[in-house]
């Protein structure tokens, strides 16, 4: 696609926080629009599995989808505008049912460079 920049990026590991082991993959690829390249969209796509730190230990594998739309408004000021779907579930039931979960997470983002 001419006048367009594409970029990929992942994280992957296995690390502890405390004794709680984590495993995580997070992909990203993204993509500049325009010749100029004001404009990018990165869809970051990620998976986490771990276990929390509670009376109990809950093992959970966490899901996550979504995409960021960035421009630049000035040579120091740039914005961007996200959407995150989140699902967390758990191996174990918890009396308040409370344990497994899905979020829609929207927000903006203004960054100032000094």
């Amino acid at each position: 696609m001419e006048g367009s920049d594409r970029n990929r990026s992942s994280r992957a590991g296995r690390f502890s926080v405390g004794t709680c082991p984590v495993s995580m993959a997070q992909p990203m690829p993204s993509l500049s629009i325009t010749p100029e390249r004001k404009f990018s969209i990165t869809t970051p796509v990620w998976w986490e599995q771990g276990t929390q730190i509670a009376a109990n230990a809950l093992h959970y594998n966490q899901y996550g989808a979504g995409f960021t739309v960035s421009r630049s408004l000035s040579q120091k000021l740039s914005a961007s505008v996200y959407y995150q779907f989140v699902m967390e579930t758990t191996d174990q039931a918890q009396a308040n049912n409370n344990a497994n979960y899905t979020a829609d997470i929207v927000g903006l983002n203004l960054s100032y460079q000094f």
